[in-house]
């Protein structure tokens, strides 16, 4: 799920590449430096670690220990867990005899109670209070405190469907259940599951286009449902903010990938609603959470406050005002203390474990994490280095921030800032230019961010107005040894030879294809691209499943610079070599009206039906990402050996793309810039490089960090083939040949996806028509010409 997600993000940030800005209409001059240190008085919180024993609540044979909830209420900790049983090997035997028989109701009859689950109770300390059995298929949604000793759970089954599926379970610390009752409903709804409870100890509750209120005997006290446009939505959560209570949702517009994020308010004692939608952000909307009566949400640098009726965010716990990596924190079970500091509950998984036949044992450990916050910060009178973000960062950032914070001798102390508000909407969609445009002026005024994440796609900051050059420092006396990296790659992400945004990690984008129906090639011009696909036979599909906005994207994503000259602000979008980009995207992609003008909604790198096809010589193209060797080895072996990776066509002809998971920039007001680098360069260490590697499904920069990434890979493959010789029909052997073959795909790389944002509104408002409508092509080029120019003079 986390790649899929960055995935997509990542296809998204390659529409947002070049942002512009289109509000700042005065030069920039170098800023002055201003210097940044940690104060006394700065915010500062110890951390203490309880670990919640389990040892008791594991019983026989198991293969995975899970939590379905886990919350602090009170001074207790309520955690829900199931066990998957995993069968003995005398069972196993009758489970493989069943199934070789096709007795399917036998085998399943026979399985029956192979999930069993248990509610635990803590204290503080960490020690046992209470334990209740729940039995099969039964997992805790939500707990609420009754009052400081008694409990209110509910409780799901997951086997059935009727009014039995929820109840509501009453019980005491000791674990004695003291009521339990069944929800009753007239309609039977599927539940979200998102219960809150009001003053009146009632438990609200919403579903797709109602809310409901129920008594803690599971009867309806009101329900009311909801009117939500011509184009209908849902509503997902509700909340209770300081006696508001709300709900949120979404609506859509006329395209069906036009959602808009609200939140309504209600009155929580009759269900009646307000007349007034909310807009909120897309990007923040998910991270809401009630805790007691107030609503709290996540941003990148810390847990903020949310007055729901305001729409207004004040910062309450940034992650770096103590020595702790918020990475493994679960951040909705966030609790204030009466002392003034707070709690979170910590998810560790222990993977050391086996079953009999040596299958790895999955169990989810538990902690308690308690902030207090101590008079002075320890760390008073150090540079503080600000690092600025306008979407989430990776845990493994962050893990590496703690440890840079903490290690000896470190030279600065760094913090997150998040740029991204409670109220914008989605940033990569509408809102983007203003994040990029209130960022770009706090650089320039001299108090923005000292380094940038992530911002390689935003070209008005790559001037040495506002970055510094970062080849200054890797030939620097603490720099990088350029021959221990792919510099090839460095070189990519260059503007005009400086380098104002590093990558750490990449992945490659591009093609897989079928050498015997395209010819031996690593990439090719537009012009070539034509000539060859002619060629494939009639029978075969040039291009898998590929709509025309997607693949105009791909087209423009190492092309763009060839249609602007940024220095002179003119364009070239009425020219024979775009015409020929649109006229191959109306060619070889097709038309789908629900997808999103990125383009975004057939991957295509996960889609085993795609590369069947490749295979079996259906289609001589297909969509392709690269990330490991496990990927390559895999790809390459498709086509009785003859898959190649190909760039997508371009002016000339470059191939595969690199695509940046995570980058890091200098800002040229920082006042600290060699502590600056010497947080950047120790990313670059061999250790460093490999932990980013696995943890973010990318290629590292270091090659010796490569190099062991990839034999940890192939052993791992290997093994798993070697024990489950059977898995072989679906997974290829990784070979030396195939690290190799991957090494050369990364030399290969002298390019980087890149789409100008504000350009490729433009174009795809106006390529729609020619796609979908039929519009003349001259009259949508010189439209686009027309328009785009504007952008490119007004831009300062």
């Amino acid at each position: 799920m986390k790649l899929s997600a960055r995935r997509i993000l990542s296809i998204l940030l390659t529409a947002s590449v070049f942002l512009s800005i289109t509000s700042c209409k005065r030069d920039v001059t170098k800023p002055a430096p201003v210097q940044k240190t940690v104060s006394e008085d700065t915010p500062y919180y110890s951390v203490k670690e309880t670990n919640l024993s389990l040892d008791y609540a594991m019983e026989g044979d198991f293969y995975t220990f899970t939590s379905d909830s886990h919350e602090i209420i009170g001074d207790c900790v309520l955690v829900s867990y199931t066990m998957t049983h995993y069968p003995t090997e005398e069972e196993f035997a009758v489970y493989q005899e069943y199934a070789d028989q096709g007795l399917w109701d036998e085998l399943y009859e026979l399985q029956k109670g192979g999930n069993k689950s248990v509610l635990l109770i803590f204290d503080m300390e960490g020690r046992q209070l209470g334990k209740i059995p729940l039995g099969e298929n039964l997992s805790v949604k939500r707990s609420f405190a009754i009052d400081k000793d008694q409990f209110l759970a509910v409780v799901e089954n997951s086997s059935i469907s009727s009014v039995e599926k929820y109840k509501f379970l009453k019980f005491n610390k000791e674990g004695n259940i003291l009521e339990a009752s069944f929800l009753q409903s007239d309609d039977n709804p599927i539940w979200s599951c998102d219960f809150e409870m009001n003053e009146e100890g009632n438990l609200i509750t919403v579903n797709y286009d109602a809310i409901y209120c129920f008594n803690q005997k599971g009867e309806i006290v009101w329900k009311t449902k909801l009117t939500l446009g011509q184009n209908m939505g849902y509503v997902s959560r509700c909340y209770n903010d300081n006696g508001n209570w709300y709900i949120s949702g979404s609506v859509y517009g006329d395209d069906y990938m036009d959602e808009s994020k609200f939140i309504q308010k209600f009155d929580d004692k009759n269900g009646s609603l307000s007349n007034q939608k909310i807009p909120i952000s897309q990007a923040l909307s998910s991270n809401i959470f009630t805790r007691g009566n107030h609503c709290y949400f996540e941003k990148d640098n810390g847990i903020y406050s949310a007055d729901l009726m305001t729409c207004k965010e004040e910062e309450v716990l940034d992650w770096y005002w103590g020595d702790y990596s918020k990475a493994k924190l679960e951040v909705s079970s966030f609790v204030t203390t009466a002392s003034g500091g707070f709690r979170f509950l910590k998810s560790d998984y222990d993977l050391e474990g086996k079953t009999w036949d040596g299958s790895t044992r999955i169990v989810q450990n538990m902690s308690v994490v308690e902030y207090k916050k101590e008079e002075k910060n320890p760390y008073a009178g150090k540079p503080l280095i600000t690092l600025g973000v306008n979407e989430y960062s990776t845990d493994q950032l962050h893990e590496y921030i703690s440890r840079y914070n903490t290690k000896e001798n470190s030279p600065a102390r760094i913090q997150i800032k998040d740029y991204r508000s409670f109220t914008e909407e989605d940033f990569i969609l509408s809102k983007s230019y203003k994040v990029a445009d209130k960022i770009y002026q706090e650089i320039a005024s001299g108090d923005g961010p000292d380094i940038l994440v992530n911002f390689s796609g935003y070209s008005q900051f790559n001037t040495e107005n506002v970055l510094v050059d970062m080849n200054t420092y890797i030939g620097g006396q603490q720099g990088l040894n350029r021959e221990e990296y792919f510099d090839n790659v460095f070189r990519a992400f260059e503007t005009k030879g400086k380098l104002f945004q590093i990558p750490v990690c990449v992945e490659i984008t591009g093609f897989l294809a079928n050498r015997d129906l395209i010819g031996e090639r690593t990439g090719w011009t537009f012009t070539e691209f034509e000539q060859v696909v002619s060629q494939i036979p009639k029978n075969v599909t040039v291009l898998y499943d590929i709509e025309h906005m997607k693949l105009l994207s791909m087209l423009l994503s190492n092309s763009m610079n060839t249609f602007v000259d940024y220095e002179k602000k003119e364009v070239y979008f009425d020219s024979d070599e775009f015409k020929q980009i649109l006229t191959m995207a109306k060619t070889y992609g097709h038309s789908d009206p629900e997808s999103n003008i990125e383009g975004t909604n057939d991957l295509g790198s996960d889609n085993e039906y795609a590369y069947d096809q490749l295979d079996e010589g259906q289609v001589a193209i297909v969509e392709a990402y690269l990330y490991d060797v496990s990927t390559f080895a895999q790809n390459t072996g498709l086509c009785n050996g003859k898959a190649i990776y190909v760039g997508y066509p371009s002016p000339d002809g470059t191939g595969m793309s690199a695509r940046p998971i995570l980058t890091l920039a200098i800002s040229a007001g920082s006042s600290c810039k060699d502590q600056d680098w010497d947080f950047i360069r120790y990313l670059f260490d061999e250790a460093e490089q490999e932990k980013h590697a696995e943890n973010e499904y990318s290629i590292p920069m270091n090659r010796k960090a490569l190099d062991s990434r990839c034999k940890s890979v192939m052993d791992m493959r290997n093994n798993l083939l070697k024990e489950n010789p059977e898995m072989r029909e679906e997974l290829k052997p990784i070979t030396p040949d195939d690290i190799e073959g991957l090494k050369g795909v990364v030399e290969n790389i002298s390019t980087i996806d890149t789409v100008d944002m504000d350009l490729y509104l433009v174009i795809v408002e106006e390529s729609s028509r020619y796609f979908r409508e039929g519009a003349d092509i001259e009259e949508v080029c010189t439209k686009i010409q027309d328009r785009t120019s504007e952008i490119i003079r007004n831009r300062k």
